[in-house]
């Protein structure tokens, strides 16, 4: 038997799977750190702050600006309220 047929010993895995929950912890914790940042640069600016993987993104908002005006502004019309849009930029 070579060693690439061999498994690894449970240790091994054990210290992979920390390893990688580790990563993933540490993952959470920059996009968190990211989001802060942007709700407190938002806030500095005096615009609203919309958290995107909570707020619901309405399709047809999307299609308020063509794909050029988009890559332009490099920002998208995530939802519309009355007269209000809400932009992620």
């Amino acid at each position: 038997m070579t060693k690439q047929n061999e498994e690894k010993p449970a240790y091994a895995k054990a210290s992979a799977d920390r390893e990688k929950k580790t990563e993933k912890k540490l993952e959470e914790i920059r996009r968190q750190e990211e989001e802060n940042r942007a709700k407190d640069l938002a806030s500095e600016l005096g615009f609203s702050y919309i958290d995107l993987r909570t707020a619901p993104i309405d399709e047809t908002d999307l299609l308020l600006a063509t794909k050029e005006e988009s890559q332009k502004a490099k920002a998208v019309i995530v939802q519309k309220k009355q007269k209000e849009l809400y932009i992620k930029a």
